[in-house]
């Protein structure tokens, strides 16, 4: 919706230079492109198989250390792995949990999500440039006339 009112208002394309506009639209594939892989693709997460379950149980009642084990998952973590409560699951190089995209960031969609954060910001640069010059287009001025000092 965003774009639609954009584009039908301020008008990106109407009189901007037509390599800016493509780059706006490269940049806004890359942009769905990367929330895509950091929404949909498994985070890392660390799935238990039965036999690890048990061969687990059968090594802490022989006086297994179990340091570094996840309560939750009954498994053995790597480094830098942690339990996510929404995914309720171990995660490879756990990050964080993100609501935009409602995935943990981990191992496998950690550079989808830092694109996804990249052209997000690229594409609101030029969206406030636009509006900028979208303004001082309405008022009738070439550029904005500082105060003097």
């Amino acid at each position: 919706m965003t774009y639609s009112v954009w584009f039908s208002v301020v008008g990106i394309g109407k009189d901007t230079a037509m390599l800016k506009t493509l780059i706006f639209y490269a940049c806004t594939v890359c942009l769905a492109v990367s929330f895509y892989i950091a929404s949909y693709t498994d985070p890392g997460v660390l799935r238990p198989n039965k036999q690890y379950y048990e061969d687990t149980l059968q090594a802490v009642s022989s006086g297994f250390n179990t340091e570094g084990m996840c309560i939750t998952c009954a498994i053995r973590k790597p480094m830098r792995s942690k339990h996510c409560g929404v995914l309720d699951a171990c995660v490879v190089n756990f990050d964080h949990f993100c609501p935009w995209c409602n995935n943990a960031v981990g191992a496998s969609n950690y550079l989808g999500f830092v694109g996804w954060c990249f052209f997000e910001a690229i594409c609101h640069v030029f969206l406030i440039y636009d509006l900028w010059e979208w303004c001082l287009r309405e008022i009738g001025q070439e550029s904005y006339p500082y105060p003097q000092l």
